[in-house]
C-alpha cells in the first residue's frame, strides 16, 4: 500500500504546486468560503509585519492566530507553500494509518465475536471482510488529498490545514494508545481554536475500552485513567500557553485569539451560521445568543458520549463533523477533515436513507457559493440575503448528512445484535427506536435508620442475589399450585402433584414429591422444583412449566432483605461482556421469562446463552416488576449476627451493621429478627495458595485486580509474562483477556488437560467456543521439559506486523503447564513451579494470577460460621465444606432459626438455588401457621 500512496501524495503535490504557480491562487486567497478572518493568510503577513517592526501583532484588530502560528512562519515564510504542502501531506498520511488502525482492530473484534457465535446468523452479510477493509486507508488518504475543499484551503494558504494536521496526529496517536501523545496533540488542537475540546470524550473512551477499563463511574480504574488523562492534556496545555507568553511577552493574544473565536466580533460573510445572524442583532440581546450559538458544539458531546460509548472512532467523526458545522468561523477546509473519512463508513451505505438528496444539495451549494457573491458583491443584483440563504441550505445540509450517518450506524449495530430481518407480531417491518438510557431506574435506597428499633421482623434475608431474590417472592404472597390443566412429563411426579392440586406447593408433603427425582443436583428439594419450573431441560427441550402462580398476600411474611449493592448481588461486578456458563433460561425466575424480557428491552440472546450484565439488569428490574423493592435495603454491610432472646420471650437474632446513604455517610443500624437467612453466596474473599511469596505485590488473586493493572498501563507486548494459576472458568477469562492484549501467558493448574473434572470437558463446544479455545490453547502448547520456557516465548509471541501467520503455533505466546503446583512466589518476580514428577521449573513473570475460586465472607456470624458446617470447626467452603441443612427445609443443623441457601449449600447454579428457597419459604410458612394455631389455642 505504500506505492499507491506515495503516487497520491506525487499527484496531489503537483496539483498544488500547479495552483501556487497559476493566477488562481490570489483570487483563491480571496474567497470567502476558503479563508477566514481568523485564519487568512493577508493577515498572518500583517501579523509578522507588525512582529518585525517589534510591535505586537495582537496590538490592531488584523491577526487573531496563535503565538506559535506567527513564530513558525517568522522563519519560515519564504517556504510558507511548502509548509502547507507538508501539512497535507502529514494529515493524510495520519489519516491512513488512523484508520489502517481502526479497521485492524475492528476486525479482530468481529473475528473474536464470530468465534463466540455473538451475532444472529443472518447478520453475516453485514460483516466486514478483509477485502472490503483493504483499500479503505487509501480512499480516505485521497478523499482528503485530492477534495477540491481541502486543495482550495491549501493553495490560498488557510492556517486551517495546520489544524487539521495536528488533529490528524492526535487521531493517529489515541488509536495507537499512546495517551501522552494523544493529550500533548489534544493540547495543541484546543490551543488553536479552543473546539477541540470536545474530542477529550472520544479519546478518553477508546483509551479506556484499549486498556480494557470499564466505563463505570463506580470503578477506581475509571476515575484514575480519567483524571491521569485528564492531568496530561491541561499539563501541556499550561505548558504551551505559557510558552506563547515567553515568546510573546505578554497575555495580549488570549483575548485577541480566543476572546475573537468566542465573542465573534468580526461579521465578515463567510460559510458558517454566525454572521448574518449577529449582524441583524439587536446588541443587547448578543451576548444571550452568542452563548445560545456556542453551546451547541459542546452540547451534543455528553449524549453522544453516551450513546457512542462502545464506539469511540465513530464518535470522534461525529465531533469532528460538529465543529466544521458550529464553528463561528468555518472554512470548507474544516469540512475537508471529516469528509475524509466517508469511506471509512462505507459499510453504512446500505442504511443511508437520504444520501443522493444531501449529495445534490451539497454540491449545488457549492457550486452556487461564488455565484451569489459574485451577484451580491459585484453585479449588486443580489443582497446579503442570497449569500446567507445558501450557507443556510449548505449547512442543514451538512446536518442531514450526518444524521444519516449516526442513523445507519446506529441501525448497523443494532442489526447486528438483533437480526437483520425483523418483524412486528403483525408481520409488518419492525422500525428502530433506541433511547439513550437501556437500563431500569432502580428504586431510592431503603434507610434502616426509619425502621423502629423495637420491631421485630419474621425474617431478614443477609444477601440479594437470586437465592435471595427468589426467597423474597415467595415470601410475598406469590404462591405456586399445579395447573389442572398442565402436564408434567414425568408421569409419577405428574400423578402425585394430580393428587392434591387443590393445595399450593407450600402445603405439600415435598419430601413425598421428591421420591423418586434424579438431577443435576444432589440437594431432592432442588431437583424437584427445577424440573417444575423447567421440565426436561436437561435434554434442551423448553417445555411449559406446569405451575400457576397466584398472588394470595395473606400468606405473606414481613421481610428485609439486605445487599452490599443493587438487587442481583456479585452478578453487577462480573464482567459484562462475557457469556453466562448456564442456559439463559436456566438463569430466570418464577413469573418473569428471561427471553421475554429481553426481547422488550430489544436485546438478543444468542447460543441461549446471556451476559452478566444482562443477568443482572434482569435480576434488578425482577425486584421492581415484582413489587419487591419495599423489602429491599441496599448498600448495607452486616457487622454481626448474634442470637438474643427477643422481648416477646422467643430466641431470636440481632443483625449490626452499617448502610451507605446517597450523601455517602456510613450510618450503623440495628435489626431484630426471628429468622435470618443466610444468602450470600461465596464470591466475597478469593481462595489463596497458601505458599511462600503469595502476598508479594505482583501477585493478584482477583480480576478485579488484573484490571486495574491493566488500567495503569504497566502491560504490554513487552512485557513479561503472565502467570495465571487456574483451570476454572474465570482463569479461563483471564487468559483469554491477556491473549487478547497480546501479553505473553504461563497457564499452570493442578489437574491434566484431559481430566473428566476439568470443566472445559463438560461443556459443549458448540454452546461455549470461547473455553473450547482455552481448552485447545491448554492442549496443544503444553510445556515440555527439553523446551526452554523463554525461547519458546520468544519464537511464538504475536508481533504487531506478524499477526502469528507465519507463525508455527496455533496462540503465539501461551504456555501451559499442566499438574504443576505453585511452590513459591519471589520478590524478585520468579515463580517456583513443581511438576508431579518432582522436577522444578523457575518462570520470570510480571504478575500472577492465581484464581482458584472464592471463599465466602461469613465474618459477622460467631467462629465465622465454622460450627456450622458438614465438618465442624473447619472453615465454610462450598465444596469442601458446605453448611450442614435439613434437606427440606434448609434450616441449619447446628442453629434453630437460621437458614442458609445458594452456594454456602453447595449450589453454585441459579437453577437450583431456587430450590433451596422453596424449602425455607415452606419452613418458615409452616411456622407462621403452627404460631397463628397455638395463639388461637391460647385464647380459646
Amino acid at each position: 500500500m505504500a506505492a499507491p500512496l506515495t503516487l497520491v501524495l506525487i499527484l496531489a503535490a503537483t496539483i498544488r504546486a500547479v495552483l501556487f504557480r497559476s493566477s488562481f491562487a490570489a483570487l483563491i486567497s480571496e474567497r470567502v468560503e476558503v479563508v477566514s478572518p481568523l485564519n487568512s493568510w493577508k493577515r498572518v503577513v500583517e501579523g509578522l509585519a507588525l512582529l518585525d517592526l517589534g510591535v505586537s501583532p495582537y496590538s490592531g484588530d488584523v491577526f487573531h492566530e496563535t503565538p506559535l502560528i506567527i513564530y513558525l512562519f517568522h522563519f519560515l515564510v519564504d517556504y510558507a507553500e511548502i509548509v502547507f504542502m507538508i501539512a497535507d501531506g502529514i494529515t493524510a498520511v495520519a489519516l491512513y494509518l488512523s484508520v489502517k488502525i481502526y479497521n485492524k482492530n475492528v476486525f479482530r473484534k468481529q473475528k473474536y465475536a464470530l468465534e463466540a457465535d455473538r451475532y444472529p446468523h443472518d447478520c453475516l452479510e453485514l460483516m466486514r471482510s478483509p477485502k472490503e477493509m483493504f483499500y479503505i486507508p487509501l480512499k480516505v488518504a485521497m478523499f482528503y488529498l485530492l477534495n477540491p475543499f481541502s486543495i482550495l484551503s491549501c493553495v490560498a494558504k488557510s492556517t486551517c490545514g495546520l489544524n487539521n494536521a495536528v488533529i490528524a496526529v492526535f487521531i493517529l496517536c489515541t488509536l495507537k494508545g499512546n495517551a501522552l501523545l494523544s493529550a500533548i496533540f489534544l493540547s495543541l488542537a484546543t490551543y488553536q481554536s479552543i473546539y477541540p475540546l470536545t474530542l477529550f470524550a472520544p479519546a478518553l473512551l477508546f483509551l479506556l475500552q484499549r486498556l480494557y477499563i470499564p466505563v463505570n463511574p463506580c470503578r477506581s480504574s475509571f476515575w484514575f485513567f480519567t483524571l491521569q488523562y485528564a492531568f496530561m492534556f491541561v499539563g501541556s496545555l499550561v505548558v504551551i500557553v505559557c510558552l506563547s507568553f515567553f515568546l510573546l511577552g505578554s497575555w495580549d493574544f488570549i483575548p485577541s485569539v480566543y476572546g475573537f473565536i468566542l465573542s465573534v466580533p468580526d461579521l465578515t460573510p463567510n460559510i458558517g451560521l454566525f454572521w448574518y445572524f449577529f449582524a441583524e442583532m439587536f446588541e443587547h440581546f448578543r451576548f444571550f445568543f452568542i452563548c445560545v450559538f456556542q453551546i451547541n458544539i459542546f452540547l451534543y458531546t455528553i449524549p453522544l458520549s453516551i450513546k457512542l460509548k462502545e464506539h469511540p472512532v465513530f464518535l470522534i467523526f461525529m465531533q469532528i463533523a460538529i465543529i466544521s458545522i458550529f464553528k463561528s468561523y468555518p472554512t470548507v477546509g474544516d469540512i475537508a477533515l471529516y469528509m475524509a473519512f466517508l469511506p471509512a463508513w462505507s459499510h453504512l451505505y446500505r442504511f443511508l436513507r437520504n444520501i443522493f438528496l444531501v449529495s445534490c444539495i451539497l454540491l449545488a451549494c457549492s457550486v452556487l457559493f461564488p455565484v451569489l457573491w459574485h451577484l451580491w458583491i459585484y453585479a449588486g443584483s443580489a443582497n446579503s440575503n442570497f449569500y446567507y440563504a445558501i450557507t443556510l441550505l449548505f449547512n442543514v445540509g451538512q446536518i442531514l448528512l450526518m444524521s444519516d450517518y449516526f442513523y445507519a450506524y446506529l441501525r448497523r449495530e443494532h442489526h447486528l445484535s438483533q437480526g437483520l430481518y425483523l418483524q412486528r407480531k403483525d408481520g409488518t417491518e419492525a422500525t428502530l427506536q433506541y433511547s439513550f438510557y437501556d437500563s431500569e431506574l432502580s428504586a431510592s435506597v431503603m434507610d434502616l435508620n426509619n425502621m423502629d428499633s423495637g420491631d421485630i421482623l419474621p425474617v431478614v434475608i443477609i444477601g440479594n442475589g437470586p437465592s435471595g431474590i427468589c426467597l423474597s417472592y415467595l415470601l410475598s404472597g406469590h404462591t405456586p399450585y399445579f395447573s389442572p390443566e398442565a402436564f408434567h412429563p414425568n408421569p409419577i411426579l405428574c400423578r402425585k402433584l394430580e393428587e392434591n392440586s387443590h393445595l399450593s406447593l407450600f402445603e405439600q408433603d415435598l419430601e413425598y414429591l421428591c421420591e423418586g427425582l434424579e438431577g443435576r443436583s444432589s440437594n431432592p428439594l432442588a431437583v424437584l422444583f427445577d424440573s417444575l419450573l423447567l421440565p426436561d431441560s436437561d435434554y434442551g427441550l423448553e417445555c411449559a412449566s406446569p405451575l400457576l402462580w397466584r398472588y394470595e398476600p395473606d400468606r405473606a411474611i414481613n421481610h428485609l432483605v439486605l445487599g452490599k449493592g443493587p438487587p442481583g448481588g456479585a452478578w453487577h461486578s462480573m464482567e459484562g461482556s462475557m457469556l453466562t456458563l448456564s442456559l439463559a433460561n436456566w438463569m430466570e425466575l418464577p413469573g418473569l421469562k428471561l427471553k421475554e424480557w429481553m426481547r422488550e428491552k430489544r436485546r438478543n440472546v444468542r447460543n441461549d446463552r446471556a451476559t452478566p450484565a444482562d443477568i443482572a439488569s434482569y435480576y434488578q428490574h425482577y425486584v421492581n416488576k415484582m413489587g419487591l423493592s419495599k423489602n429491599f435495603a441496599q448498600c448495607t454491610m452486616v457487622t454481626s449476627v448474634q442470637r438474643v432472646s427477643l422481648r416477646t420471650g422467643h430466641s431470636g437474632w440481632h443483625i449490626q451493621g452499617t448502610q451507605k446513604l446517597d450523601n455517602g455517610d456510613d450510618v450503623p443500624f440495628l435489626v431484630q429478627a426471628e429468622n435470618v437467612v443466610l444468602a450470600t453466596g461465596t464470591s466475597d474473599a478469593p481462595a489463596c495458595l497458601g505458599v511462600e511469596g503469595e502476598s508479594l505485590p505482583f501477585v493478584c488473586h482477583s480480576f478485579q485486580e488484573f484490571e486495574t493493572v491493566i488500567s495503569s498501563g504497566s502491560l504490554c507486548r513487552s512485557s513479561e509474562p503472565v502467570l495465571v494459576v487456574g483451570a476454572g472458568l474465570t482463569a479461563a477469562d483471564a487468559v483469554l483477556c491477556t491473549h487478547h492484549l497480546n501479553v505473553p501467558v504461563y497457564h499452570a493448574f493442578r489437574r491434566g488437560v484431559s481430566d473428566p473434572a476439568l470443566i472445559f470437558n463438560q461443556l459443549p463446544r458448540v454452546l461455549y467456543p470461547e473455553y473450547h479455545k482455552v481448552h485447545q490453547m491448554m492442549s496443544q502448547q503444553q510445556h515440555q521439559p527439553s523446551h526452554s520456557v523463554p525461547t519458546f516465548l520468544s519464537q511464538h509471541v504475536e508481533t504487531p506486523d506478524n499477526d502469528h501467520t507465519n507463525s508455527s503455533c496455533s496462540y503465539p505466546g501461551y504456555l501451559s503447564f499442566p499438574k504443576y503446583r505453585v511452590l513459591s512466589f519471589k520478590p524478585n518476580g520468579k515463580c517456583v513451579l513443581e511438576a508431579e514428577d518432582g522436577q522444578h521449573v523457575v518462570l520470570q513473570v510480571s504478575l500472577a494470577l492465581v484464581l482458584i475460586g472464592s471463599q465466602p465472607n461469613l465474618s459477622f456470624l460467631p467462629e465465622e460460621g465454622r460450627q456450622l458446617g458438614m465438618e465442624p470447626g473447619q472453615p465454610i467452603n462450598c465444596r469442601r465444606n458446605p453448611i450442614k441443612v435439613e434437606p427440606y427445609t434448609y434450616e441449619c443443623v447446628q442453629e434453630v432459626g437460621l437458614y442458609a441457601l445458594g452456594p454456602l449449600v453447595g449450589e453454585n447454579f441459579v437453577r437450583f438455588l431456587k430450590g433451596g428457597a422453596l424449602g425455607a419459604a415452606c419452613h418458615l410458612m409452616q411456622k407462621k401457621r403452627d404460631r397463628a394455631q397455638n395463639a388461637a389455642t391460647v385464647l380459646s
